[in-house]
Order: structure tokens, then sequence, then C-alpha cells
């Protein structure tokens, strides 16, 4: 009697099928393996391969250890522009474009319908990440002001883009049309920024975008209360942190993962905040 083999499927196909793709979402880190036992499981499990994708671009710092992913080391990104749309577009939901090209930025934000969390660093002088792509999905978006509008004088909340997000970090600098422009989008709960002037806005970002319950301020110095009275309410508010946030990439990354990230640790310092573990400031 011979081996059988392990291509042989000994489960109804759906129940195969639902397990493997478990196991996939559960552990992203082992689909390359997956992918190994057969070529079914390898179509169901492909997929999952790109649910969270990371291009950190040529001569970039690669994330090490535990969570790599595999198109890190692709300097070249000739494995992304060889990948079918249809692979993006079914399995990606979140993205990290670090100082990718315009060919990849095109081939990858063109299928990426469903997307529901990108961080993008790149130079969108000539075209606008709202005119690359538009998403469904998007809860989570972590950008600079330039990238969103590189006319200031263009800034538009209300397009697609925004209509379901929940969660925006802006990196550099705010213009005052970018701060009068936020309470247009109607869901944002979450806001995080770094730049020092943009915290003295806040108290009337706070009154204005009625949903919003974390702002964090993603510091390099902490501003003091006692230097700044007249920011004494804000202080007291405890939907506003002060937050060190160093390695950005890597903790966007473990977000994704994990769901353990800076804006859950702001979730959890606030809480504690309202319960009374943690003393207002004076």
């Amino acid at each position: 009697m011979g081996i059988p083999s392990t291509d042989s499927p000994a489960l109804p196909p759906e129940l195969e099928q639902e397990i493997f793709e478990l196991a996939a979402y559960s552990n992203p880190l082992s689909v390359p393996q997956l992918m190994l036992v057969a070529c079914r499981v390898k179509e169901w499990a492909e997929p999952f391969r790109y649910r969270i994708l990371i291009l950190m671009g040529v001569n970039r710092p690669r994330l090490n250890g535990r969570g790599c992913f595999p198109h890190e080391d692709d300097d070249n990104f000739a494995r992304i522009l060889a990948t079918p749309p249809s692979i993006f577009r079914k399995s990606v939901r979140n993205l990290c474009l670090n100082y990718a090209y315009d060919p990849v930025l095109g081939h990858i934000l063109s299928a990426t319908h469903d997307l529901e969390n990108l961080w993008v660093v790149h130079d969108f002088t000539q075209t606008p990440l709202a005119s690359i792509f538009h998403p469904t999905r998007l809860k989570r978006l972590h950008c600079s002001p330039q990238g969103l509008f590189p006319d200031e004088d263009k800034v538009d909340f209300t397009h697609p883009i925004f209509t379901h997000l929940t969660h925006l970090d802006i990196f550099n600098g705010f213009s005052a049309q970018l701060l009068g422009g936020l309470p247009l989008i109607l869901s944002l709960t979450h806001l995080a920024f770094e730049d020092r002037a943009a915290v003295f806005q806040v108290p009337r970002l706070l009154q204005e975008c009625k949903a919003l319950r974390v702002v964090v301020y993603r510091m390099y110095l902490p501003i003091e209360s006692e230097s700044h009275p007249e920011l004494q309410g804000l202080w007291e508010d405890p939907r506003f942190v002060q937050m060190a946030c160093r390695e950005q990439i890597k903790d966007w990354h473990m977000g994704a993962l994990t769901g353990v990230d800076f804006w859950s640790r702001a979730e959890d310092f606030i809480l504690k905040r309202r319960s009374g573990e943690i003393e207002f400031r004076d």
C-alpha cells in the first residue's frame, strides 16, 4: 500500500480551505511555508502574503527579526511589478510605501481598492496622492501634507479618499488651510502630528472636530505646561497625549500585525487618565 499523496485532500475542500486561510490570517509569517504544502494551498494562502506589504526602496533600512515580509529586500521592485494587480486587489489591506518609485506606486495603488491602512513617504508634487488611487475602505492614513495636497490652495477633505477615514497621521508641518479643513473629515476619531506649532491649534480642533477621541503630538521635545499657561485647558483634556515614537515604520508594522501601536498606547493612556489611575497635569 503506497503512502498517500500530500496533494490529495483528506478533508472536504471547503473545510480545508477555511483551515488554511485561518492559519494564514492568524500568522502571516507562516504563509511562505504554507504555500509549499500543495498547489491548492498555495492558491489559498498566497493572498495573505500580501495582506501587509512593506516596500522600503533602494538602500533604505529594513526591518529585522520577527515580522520581516517578503518584499523588503526587493530593491528594484521587479517582483512587485511582475505581480498581477489582481493579487493586490484581493489581498493588500496594509501598505507601507517608503521611498517607492512612481511606476511601483501606480502599479500598486491603482489595484488596492480595499486598502485600509496606508503609510506613504513620497514627493507627490506632480502627482497628488488623492489622484492616484480611490480606495473604498481606507481608515488609516499616514502621510505628509504635501503628499495629500501639493497646492495649499486646493485642500479638499471632501474627496472620497477621506469618506471612511478614522485615523490620520500627518508628517511634518500643518498649513492653515489643512487645519481649517480637518472638521470636514466627519469620521475622524484619531489625529497625530509632529509639528510643534500645531499643538496651539489643538484646542480649536477638539471643539470643531466633534468625533475626535485621540490627539497625539508625536514629540521630539515635550511642551511644558509651565511655559505655556494659555494651554491650561489642553493639559486638562484627557484626549490630548504627548508621546515619543522614534521608530515609526516598525511601530506601524507591529500595529498592522498585532493591533499594538502608538494609537493603542495613546488610547490606554487616555483610559488611565479618565479612570484616575494617571493624574491630570497641573
